[in-house]
């Protein structure tokens, strides 16, 4: 993979709380229009590593560059390295006061500085490519697990993100909730959208993934395209840990 087509790159990250090194030295790469998925067991470091590599955690030690600019650089302007990267949460993270469309349009005028009819247009147009533009005016209390992390996703894609980071998006859902969310970044995978998911569906992985990464106890222990992994493991803990996932989830997402 050639330079330009690098969009965001990872070397070294190593993060530590006290005596427990969550990051221990991850090091990856993510092309541009790749689907990049990172699966592990709880505790294993994913969610620390997508924190660092925006700041929103400070890493101890490594460096982390989008799109050539060094993120971790001291003159770096790390606010506007995050309106490059958009960001799903596990839990959603909207404003509960704000409906849909506010919750969207609300960082393109705050911190794109773009005007409100500009910014309610762009809204519109996000929340129709993720199929509630008839729930625009609904506040979050008025939607499901499915619909909110939509709104979540359109939030996103609003601000014209070069990569999105999505933080086990369906994680809180309820399960019949799941498939709609999923059925979303599919089709934002499929339009190549660079995309770093920490995620459980291993349905999802394999249908749209290019690499998977199998994270233990702050490493990367394994890495390959998603049906490889999954259907050959190297090593006894990631064998074990897809036969859980397969247990509890099923193959079919």
């Amino acid at each position: 993979m050639s330079e330009a087509e690098i969009v965001l790159k990872a070397e070294n990250l190593r993060k530590r709380y006290g005596e427990h090194e969550v990051l221990r030295g991850i090091s990856f790469e993510v092309g541009r229009g790749e689907t990049k998925i990172m699966c592990g067991p709880s505790g294993s470091g994913k969610s620390t590593a997508l924190r660092c590599l925006n700041l929103l955690t400070t890493p101890d030690e490594g460096r982390v560059w989008l799109e050539g600019t060094d993120v971790t650089a001291p003159s770096t302007d790390i606010n506007k390295i995050r309106q490059k990267i958009g960001f799903v949460f596990q839990e959603f993270n909207l404003f509960n006061h704000l409906n849909a469309l506010k919750n969207v349009s609300i960082g393109l005028e705050k911190v794109r500085k773009i005007g409100k009819d500009e910014a309610r247009k762009i809204a519109l147009e996000q929340l129709r490519r993720v199929g509630l533009e008839e729930h625009a005016e609904k506040y979050p209390a008025e939607l499901s697990g499915g619909q909110k992390q939509r709104v979540a996703v359109a939030r996103a894609l609003a601000m014209s993100p070069v990569i999105v980071f999505y933080d086990e998006p369906t994680s809180a859902l309820d399960p019949h909730l799941i498939g709609e969310v999923l059925e979303v970044m599919k089709e934002l995978a499929r339009e190549k959208m660079t995309s770093l998911v920490v995620t459980h569906e291993m349905g999802f992985a394999q249908s749209v993934g290019d690499e998977m990464m199998f994270m233990v106890d702050g490493r990367i222990v394994e890495r390959g395209t998603p049906r490889e992994l999954i259907s050959h493991p190297q090593y006894e803990v990631t064998k074990s840990f897809f036969e859980r996932i397969q247990e509890l989830y099923g193959s079919e997402r």
